[in-house]
């Protein structure tokens, strides 16, 4: 039996790379997106209980759309789920990436400058056009978060 969690199929809706391996009214190779909202929640159905959460900037392709809702699937990991459209941006290609778990925020872009109070890789740090781009997952076992402006 197949994991819903990772399968791209809406219930209406299947992803492209299904086609020929499952029965679906449709398929569509989705739309590239992303988390733009802080945090978003996912659900097996628009509006179900919480299963999981993305965070900001975490790339997704999104398959279906009904109801103020998106049906979508995380680049990082495979997941799948429903979240509200409110939550999607569009998407930003990345500029950089932060290699290390943590690191300091100054307030303007050299190394004397002050320091902020809030982390690096806090959703807040939009310094100097650049916009954090969040791996789907805790940064405890995540890769390196890209980004972008």
């Amino acid at each position: 039996m197949t994991d819903r969690r990772l399968m791209p199929f809406s219930g209406r809706v299947a992803h492209a790379s299904l086609r020929g391996q499952i029965d679906a009214p449709a398929f569509s190779a989705g739309e590239p997106a992303r988390i733009g909202a802080m945090l978003a929640d996912l659900a097996p159905d628009p509006g179900g209980p919480r299963e999981r959460q993305w965070l900001h900037g975490a790339a997704v392709t999104v398959i279906d759309r009904r109801d103020g809702f998106a049906f979508a699937q995380a680049v990082l990991d495979g997941a799948c789920g429903w979240l509200p459209e409110a939550a999607l941006a569009a998407p930003v290609p990345a500029t950089h990436v932060v290699a290390s778990r943590g690191t300091h925020l100054y307030r303007a872009p050299r190394s004397s400058a002050a320091r902020s109070a809030r982390s690096a890789l806090a959703p807040v740090s939009r310094s100097w056009g650049k916009t954090v781009r969040w791996p789907a997952r805790p940064m405890v076992s995540s890769p390196p978060a890209t980004c972008g402006r």
